[in-house]
């Protein structure tokens, strides 16, 4: 699992360089999916321990630090 974040390039103001955050999965076979996404890194590193606590190794790359 991989914890990361990037800004928004979009035409909208609105939306316009906020930060998004994901959570992503990789399978066995080298598939990647996103498994959530939020614009509150809070959310995701409450859902990234879950997934540890479950036996996930779980990467974080945004400047929260490694979990």
């Amino acid at each position: 699992m991989v914890l990361d974040s990037g800004s928004i390039t979009s035409s909208d103001p609105g939306l316009r360089g906020r930060r998004l955050f994901w959570l992503e999965a990789t399978n066995e076979i080298g598939e990647t999916s996103v498994v959530a996404d939020s614009f509150s890194l809070r959310d995701l590193q409450w859902l990234a321990l879950q997934y540890q606590r479950a036996g996930w190794l779980v990467v974080d790359r945004t400047t929260g630090g490694a979990q």
